[in-house]
């Protein structure tokens, strides 16, 4: 199995939070993928609004896609996947959105799954990531142990809480080109720190800054928002 530069765990429970105070990109299992989609289809999508080329987003959702043991699965609905297939695809969404960009980090949070599944899902993350810094987050340190030294993993504690004064938000966009960058030029201006993206996104941002100025962001920036929250 091919392993990333960097491999580490993370113990805690605010794992959104402290991805973006350290500017990583999130798996997020719990998003709306639009479940009339394939996976196939998904997978090009995000290659898309990455700047690919359609051949070479086809070429790319393909190789996820047999990597991650998807290729059956690959013209179904994401509606009509069962949970590991499900979370699998959203392993290869920040698969597919890192490929070809060098230092990126990428936090896998607990997937919403029974043991041993979980543990198979982290391998499959750690395979599919491969050339990405990794970070495998667990609410109890023993699932990690497996995986990677012990004195890789670390005890998240107050380093994931908030900054008094700030909220977490996370935003999935639809969007890229011009109407994307005006977006995030848009929050920057509210003073928000945007991580991620193209797709899933973390926000820091001012507590007098919620949901709402960010769906208002994107309707004046015209790309479509398919989730946003606090965290």
């Amino acid at each position: 199995m091919p392993f990333p530069m960097e491999l580490r765990g993370l113990v805690g429970e605010d794992v959104a939070a402290w991805a973006s105070r350290h500017g990583a990109a999130l798996v997020d299992f719990h998003a709306l993928r639009g479940p009339r989609m394939t996976a196939r289809s998904w997978l090009e999508a995000v290659a898309s609004i990455d700047g690919r080329s359609k051949r070479d987003g086809e070429a790319l959702a393909d190789t996820i896609l047999r990597r991650a043991g998807l290729a059956a699965f690959a013209t179904a609905p994401l509606s009509a996947l069962h949970p590991p297939a499900r979370a699998a695809v959203a392993i290869a969404e920040q698969a597919v959105a890192a490929a070809g960009f060098a230092d990126v980090t990428i936090v896998v949070p607990e997937p919403p799954l029974p043991w041993p599944q979980r543990h198979e899902l982290r391998r499959l993350a750690i395979e599919l990531l491969a050339g990405n810094k990794v970070v495998l987050h667990a609410r109890d340190a023993a699932e990690l142990a497996p995986l990677m030294p012990r004195e890789a993993i670390a005890e998240a504690g107050v380093a994931l809480q908030s900054k008094e004064g700030e909220r977490s938000i996370v935003v999935r966009v639809f969007g890229s080109g011009e109407p994307y960058d005006a977006f995030r030029a848009a929050l920057e201006a509210l003073g928000v720190t945007v991580s991620g993206g193209p797709i899933a996104h973390v926000l820091t941002a001012p507590s007098a800054v919620t949901p709402r100025e960010v769906l208002a962001a994107a309707f004046d920036a015209g790309i479509d928002v398919l989730e946003v929250r606090t965290v």
